[in-house]
């Protein structure tokens, strides 16, 4: 069987199912040729068809780093692909031009692989389903959306570098995030995002945007469930406004060169800031540390801690908190 791939995407259907919005506007159907005796692409065929046709993960990799090679809007559009295992660890991809390498609503039931490699073309997951993210010591030259998708196990970035605008807004992880010695050099937006298992961005540098201040570094509403460890992290500008630390939250001897806001924040367990620095900047508007109206349900331990202009205004603090 030849032809076209008889894959459609239907936004109404995919929001109407999972009671949310899809990241497409209008409905898709996928321009590519049919695989042999198949009516649909190599991407669009499940792995256990693919698998039946002597296809196996290495080669529909390949392929995808092709389309990500690749020029034009359109000729990088994979919405809903169906991938197993995507291992490019140790490639460089370049880009021929700035659209993205489009996988929104895709799933992945492999580990996505981009460890070591440096990608230079945005990369679009958006609403995609991915069951582990291994981009360790990668280089990410082009922005990174992952908006509202859901990766069901580790989510590893340890040692990469982000180089533009990073966006996991409303993303669910479901297992640990590991996110040591990474670097942001643009904005980061994990606004909405909730984490199931324990965060550890231990070390990493979110340098922001120079344009803009608000949104360097924004976890603004984001859902710790397990322990949050930002220890010697260093910010430019953060939001943590109304975010809520479930397990202990550690940011010892953090650096935020900038304004840090933790207003309405929930600690429900030990919040500790000691030996942090709270630089602030040249706004008047925001106070360098604000932790108005905040919660602190366990020990505040602000040890050492080093402030230019600080708030606490309205701030509860149910257990011990100690200053100096």
């Amino acid at each position: 069987m030849t032809g076209t791939c008889s894959f459609r995407f239907d936004p109404d259907e995919w929001a109407a199912a999972r009671d949310r919005p899809s990241h497409l506007s209008e409905p898709w159907s996928c321009p590519r040729d049919a695989h042999e005796d198949a009516d649909r692409c190599l991407f669009h065929l499940s792995p256990d068809e693919r698998a039946a046709r002597g296809v196996d993960d290495g080669a529909v990799a390949e392929a995808l780093a092709a389309v990500a090679r690749g020029e034009g809007k359109h000729a990088k559009r994979i919405v809903g692909a169906a991938l197993g295992e995507v291992d490019l660890e140790r490639v460089a991809i370049d880009a021929a031009d700035n659209h993205p390498l489009d996988l929104r609503h895709a799933t992945v039931s492999g580990a996505f692989s981009l460890a070591a490699s440096t990608v230079r073309t945005p990369i679009d997951l958006r609403g995609a389903r991915l069951a582990a993210v291994d981009w360790t010591d990668a280089t990410l030259v082009g922005e990174c959306e992952f908006g509202d998708a859901v990766i069901e196990g580790p989510f590893d970035v340890a040692g990469a570098n982000f180089e533009d605008d990073v966006d996991f807004e409303g993303v669910r992880f479901l297992g640990d995030v590991t996110a040591r010695e990474v670097r942001f050099h643009a904005d980061t937006c994990l606004r909405d995002t909730v984490f199931a298992s324990g965060a550890a961005f231990d070390g990493a540098e979110f340098r922001g945007d120079a344009n803009l201040v608000d949104d360097d570094a924004c976890f603004e509403r984001a859902v710790f469930r397990a322990g949050a460890g930002f220890r010697k992290a260093r910010f430019r500008y953060a939001d943590f406004v109304a975010c809520t630390f479930e397990g202990d939250a550690d940011f010892d001897e953090v650096t935020f060169t900038g304004d840090a806001e933790f207003a309405d924040a929930t600690f429900r367990e030990e919040a500790s800031f000691r030996g942090a620095t709270f630089e602030g900047d040249a706004d008047v508007l925001i106070d360098d540390a604000d932790f108005e109206g905040a919660t602190f349900g366990g020990v505040a331990a602000f040890d050492h801690a080093t402030f230019g202009v600080g708030t606490f205004g309205g701030a509860a603090f149910e257990a011990a908190a100690r200053f100096g």
